[in-house]
């Protein structure tokens, strides 16, 4: 970049600031349980900078899902969380449209009671699941909690997360069906507890940023940041850097994938998604 460019580029950045000011922006807390996905929200602020301002973000009050929905719904004491879309929160909150991480976190493995993958080996489609009977664990506040029953798996429910690794360790389900980005964290520490080795489940679950009804102009600025972070390969980017070693070690490209359809996305979301074009494609790895 020449000289004269960079100190353009410098005085813009000034004017910026003193017109906008430093836009303050906090995040639901929980967002630093994956790193990425700060990194993705930084991405987008950075790539807007020009067009709306300097920022400064800064992590909420811990807090659980349900209460930070009810924080950003009053927009006073948080601005923007990250979660997968639900009809409820959809009406409640202002949603952006684009999908934080490629859909990860509707492409599941399942943690089992060490010893217990012989119930698995024979499964290679959802009827022969269906038919095996396997039970899955979750939360019962979960959006994929219902996507999951709506493909007619058996759904194990508690009141919270904490408790399923030790249901699981008693065999109360047989899967608790994790994240591909979440498992190899869950894992460290947990002796009575493996990674079933051939299956993963694969169902349209997205993550998207939600913000006060009241803040369109950062719902804006984040849906333009997001289109302009794909485009340019740098989401892409981040997530296979992050995660490649990890979906590797546990042989993504060869499992036999089960698709799940998820008949619970609003009309609006299912219009969106059906233009993104940067869905995770496990086989690249």
């Amino acid at each position: 970049m020449r000289i004269y460019e960079i100190a353009l580029l410098l005085i813009m950045l000034v004017i910026y600031r003193s017109v906008y000011g430093e836009t303050d922006i906090v995040y639901w807390r929980r967002l630093e349980d994956n790193p990425v996905v700060v990194k993705v929200l930084q991405l987008a602020l950075d790539k807007t900078v020009a067009s709306h301002g300097p920022y400064r973000v800064r992590a909420s009050e811990p807090m659980e899902q349900e209460r930070a929905v009810v924080e950003l719904a009053k927009g006073q004491s948080l601005d923007l969380a990250n979660f997968a879309p639900s009809r409820s929160r959809e009406q409640r909150l202002l949603p952006v449209r684009v999908p934080v991480t490629q859909g990860l976190l509707g492409h599941r493995v399942c943690l089992i009671k060490k010893g217990r993958q012989a119930r698995f080996d024979q499964v290679i489609s959802l009827q022969g699941w269906q038919d095996k009977r396997l039970t899955i664990g979750q939360e019962k506040n979960w959006p994929d909690t219902e996507v999951l029953e709506a493909n007619r798996i058996r759904v194990v429910k508690a009141p919270k997360y904490p408790a399923m690794f030790a249901m699981l360790d008693l065999e109360r389900f047989d899967c608790f069906a994790r994240s591909i980005s979440e498992v190899d964290a869950e894992l460290r520490g947990r002796k009575n507890i493996e990674l079933e080795k051939n299956l993963l489940l694969i169902y349209r679950l997205p993550t998207f940023f939600f913000v006060n009804r009241q803040r369109a102009d950062l719902a804006a600025r984040l849906e333009q940041g997001l289109n302009f972070a794909y485009r340019d390969g740098s989401i892409p980017a981040l997530i296979s850097d992050r995660y490649r070693d990890a979906f590797r070690a546990m042989d993504i490209a060869k499992r036999t994938v089960i698709y799940l359809e998820n008949p619970l996305l609003s009309e609006e979301t299912q219009q969106a998604l059906n233009g993104f074009r940067y869905w995770l494609d496990v086989k690249h790895f």
